[in-house]
């Protein structure tokens, strides 16, 4: 029986993935609840922790989704505790989309902090041979909108700034579906290869408020995609989330408006290929949330 560890496995994706692992009846998780899982809890930053977990539990498999201000310390700490281990085979590695491998820095140089560590882990990945990996890369989730509901919904406005060329929007279960068949995989035919996962179209601020405005009744008014609007953007995220955070997703939209964020045809195909099908689509989504708010 496969032996996965699974990071995170209380967010988003890992609420999603771990009821499709299990039902597999294939595997057997760490840091899960259920009667096929292991519940281990402890710093996950401490690689000797990490080492340990790997060797007790005999790991053969690991979906490393790793996020935080000391995301560049704790994931470079987890690699090596997984180069350390004797049972290890195969790792998913959550990074983000793009095509970050042998690009001039310059040209990823706008990306925010808590993106800008992937291609480096990307990279770290390809001269690791003591174990085969797999890289899932999504674009920015569908599920972000339900977070800005009191702006879209009472605000009537779409308040993040995607700029002209604009941003591919991907479900947080496509997400887990891509991770669940990498794992599954275990290296075989998807070894050191990078799945992008997302939608081809990449959604410009006034599209997203025009689909917003069909889906509610009522028109939605798209913030400009300029300074002010991503100062205010800031201003609001300091409020909730700190000033840490806030400038780095600011950093986030400036680099969206700068070089929009998606995905080539190529890649698409090629997720496509690895789903079985085709991605779900942000349209679709909308129209479900918005009749949720409506009741």
């Amino acid at each position: 029986m496969q032996k996965v560890l699974i990071t995170a496995a209380s967010g988003n994706i890992g609420s999603e993935l771990i009821p499709k692992l299990l039902a597999t009846n294939t595997v057997h998780l760490c840091f899960a609840d259920s009667d096929a899982v292991t519940i281990a809890e402890g710093p996950i930053a401490d690689p000797q922790w990490v080492e340990t977990q790997l060797k007790v539990y005999e790991v053969d498999t690991v979906f490393l989704c790793l996020f935080g201000i000391d995301e560049i310390f704790t994931v470079f700490n987890f690699l090596n505790a997984m180069q350390r281990s004797q049972s290890l085979k195969h790792v998913v590695y959550l990074s983000a989309c793009g095509d970050f491998l042998g690009r001039p820095d310059h040209l990823l140089g706008w990306m925010c902090p808590h993106t800008k560590i992937k291609p480096p882990v990307e990279n770290a990945l390809q001269h690791i041979t003591s174990f085969t990996h797999t890289v899932i890369g999504p674009t920015l989730f569908f599920e972000n909108d339900n977070k800005v509901k009191d702006a879209i919904f009472h605000g009537k406005q779409w308040v993040e700034p995607f700029g002209k060329k604009g941003a591919s929007r991907v479900s947080v279960a496509d997400i887990a579906d891509a991770v669940l068949i990498a794992l599954l995989d275990r290296g075989r035919k998807w070894n050191k290869i990078k799945i992008n996962v997302g939608t081809l179209k990449q959604y410009t601020s006034g599209e997203c408020a025009k689909l917003w405005s069909d889906a509610l009744d009522f028109p939605i008014q798209a913030v400009p995609s300029n300074n002010e609007s991503l100062d205010a953007l800031e201003r609001e995220f300091r409020k909730h989330l700190g000033p840490v955070w806030a400038r780095d997703l600011t950093l986030l939209y400036e680099g969206i408006i700068l070089t929009g964020f998606g995905m080539s045809e190529e890649q698409y195909r090629l997720q496509v290929e690895f789903l079985g099908r085709e991605p779900a689509k942000y349209e679709d989504y909308v129209v479900k949330l918005a009749a949720e708010w409506k009741r």
